[in-house]
């Protein structure tokens, strides 16, 4: 827990009395905290972090906010292990195992730093935090984060077909609790899932559209594939991927020769792959191109677009559709 200097502790309740009157309070809350760091009172504002913190020390988001602050002021040391703290609690809660803890520290610590980031996101980070969100999965990225990857996947695949889909044999990778699955349904012959989750599995079980449902990692299971498929899906599905050649390549092996890959990531504006504090990887056109045709596969379609909101902003993404070279 962070020490609490009560000498200090006054000075952030007379700077809120100062900029913002109306929100005077005796009870410290986030909102003062973040008001006073957004008008530039450093001082008072970590006075205000770190009595939240005292009285609510397994906040992580609160936690990294007040590791900026304190990189903000040169202390990089004291922020690091704040940043620590915050991981430990954020592990706590994923379920993680005191083997795979060291793993998925340094991918969260990369992600929060900026740091090279590895290839993929932990198997274990990506399963404990869907499992976590299974049950509130559809409402919340509906209703609070206006979601729309199946819907921007499902119009980019009919645009590139150029003809009405039906009776295809279709592969739904990350399927989630089957937002995309239910669109794809009515045109599919055949329509399979898979997922890291057991949580999303079992949501989209419930609904009874997926002839097939799987629990386990893509590229391990396209490697187990004994028959092939017209459409492979991964709707918001590969942000948790860096290196997509293993799944491109996994992938073209599991496609008919006329079959396509369709998929939305999260956009970069920079060369490569990048991780970001989201926990999230975003990809570059050039790389999305480059890596496709290495594995065999034409860009038929990549268009700019959005698939959600973040903090209230559309998150810039790209939808792509492509084909056996």
């Amino acid at each position: 827990m962070l020490p609490l200097d009560r000498r200090s502790a006054p000075n952030w309740r007379a700077a809120l009395a100062e900029i913002a009157p109306a929100c005077q309070t005796q009870h410290v809350t986030l909102h003062a905290a973040n008001l006073l760091l957004a008008r530039g009172r450093l001082t008072e504002a970590e006075a205000a972090f770190r009595e939240f913190i005292a009285r609510f020390p397994d906040q992580d988001a609160v936690l990294i906010s007040f590791a900026d602050l304190l990189r903000r002021t040169g202390r990089e040391t004291e922020a690091e292990a704040v940043l620590r703290q915050a991981i430990h609690v954020e592990l706590d809660r994923l379920g993680c195992a005191d083997d795979e803890r060291p793993l998925v520290e340094s991918y969260i610590f990369a992600a929060e730093r900026g740091q090279a980031p590895p290839a993929a996101s932990p198997p274990v980070f990506v399963a404990g935090l869907f499992d976590r969100f299974a049950g509130s999965f559809d409402a919340t990225l509906r209703e609070r984060l206006q979601y729309r990857a199946p819907e921007v996947l499902f119009e980019a695949v009919t645009s590139e077909a150029g003809r009405e889909l039906r009776d295809l044999d279709v592969l739904d990778l990350g399927c989630g609790t089957g937002l995309a699955g239910e669109l794809f349904r009515p045109v599919a012959r055949r329509l399979d899932g898979i997922d890291l989750s057991a949580g999303m599995i079992e949501q989209a079980t419930t609904k009874n559209i997926y002839d097939r449902l799987v629990t386990g990692e893509l590229v391990a299971f396209l490697a187990t594939l004994d028959q092939a498929y017209d459409l492979i899906l991964a709707a918001d599905v590969f942000v948790y991927l860096g290196d997509l050649a293993p799944v491109f390549a996994a992938s073209r092996r599991s496609l008919r020769d006329t079959g396509r890959l369709a998929f939305t990531v999260e956009l970069s504006d920079s060369p490569g792959y990048h991780l970001q504090p989201t926990r999230r990887f975003v990809h570059h056109r050039d790389y999305l191109h480059e890596t496709a045709r290495s594995a065999g596969l034409d860009e038929r379609l990549l268009d700019e677009t959005w698939t959600r909101l973040q903090e209230g902003r559309p998150v810039r993404s790209w939808v792509c559709v492509a084909g056996a070279s």
